[in-house]
């Protein structure tokens, strides 16, 4: 028996997970639109609220965090009483943001 595993065949979701095109917007399950909405709206928002809403398909807030810092939105970070990282933007920012055209 091989020390290896056989790779499972690649279904239409890992396809669009493992398509690096930089289109991230058409991931099956990236969570930035819904991220960036709800932090405009001056949610405050952690990975498990993400997970909730997107019935367990987005696992990854942080990379959207990190896309969205990227790009320069001034997202803030605070540890919350669960100690899980929670997100969120001041007004100023949101006020700065859209005024530059976010959505």
């Amino acid at each position: 028996m091989s020390k290896h595993k056989k790779a499972l065949a690649p279904t239409t979701e890992t396809k669009a997970l493992s398509n690096n095109q930089g289109d991230y917007n058409n991931r099956s399950t990236w969570a930035l639109p819904l991220v960036k909405a709800r932090l405009l709206s001056g949610q405050r928002i952690t990975q498990a609220q993400i997970l909730q809403a997107t019935s367990g398909r987005a696992w990854r807030l942080s990379a959207c965090i990190h896309y969205l810092r990227r790009k320069g939105w001034g997202i803030q970070t605070r540890t919350n009483e669960q100690r899980c990282a929670e997100y969120f933007l001041s007004r100023a920012e949101i006020s700065r943001l859209k005024q530059e055209g976010a959505k």
